[in-house]
């Protein structure tokens, strides 16, 4: 609300909202609060992802151990994240327009599945 039309453009909006924020002069510049809870939470994101993707990937292909797959993985995306994007427009057109076409075949599709699967199943007693 304190930057108003300008929210949904600036990057990181609460980081700018912590560069507004100043109480008296003992609260001042809290941003690198804000900075460190921001970086804390996206290397929480991403060990969580990658934790599960190498679960997933080890019970797919029925590995004993799901620790010798994490280097792989985590190399793959590391690729990914140098070539995925040359610059911004490009991220803000795979949101817009791909993630949409994403969402449906990687959300509602198997859902649908799921469902029309379960109409068909006789119910166990």
């Amino acid at each position: 609300m304190l930057f108003g039309p300008l929210a949904g453009v600036k990057k990181y909006s609460i980081y700018e909202l912590a560069r507004t924020i100043d109480v008296q002069e003992i609260i001042t510049r809290i941003e690198s609060v804000i900075g460190m809870s921001l970086i804390a939470g996206s290397y929480m994101k991403a060990t969580i992802t990658l934790y599960v993707i190498s679960l997933l990937v080890s019970q797919l292909f029925k590995f004993k151990d799901y620790k010798l797959i994490v280097t792989p993985i985590a190399l793959i995306a590391f690729l990914n994240t140098l070539v995925g994007f040359d610059s911004d427009m490009d991220w803000v057109e795979v949101i817009s327009v791909v993630h949409p076409l994403w969402a449906w075949f990687g959300f509602i599709l198997p859902l649908a599945l799921i469902i029309t699967v379960s109409l068909f199943r006789k119910p166990s007693s």
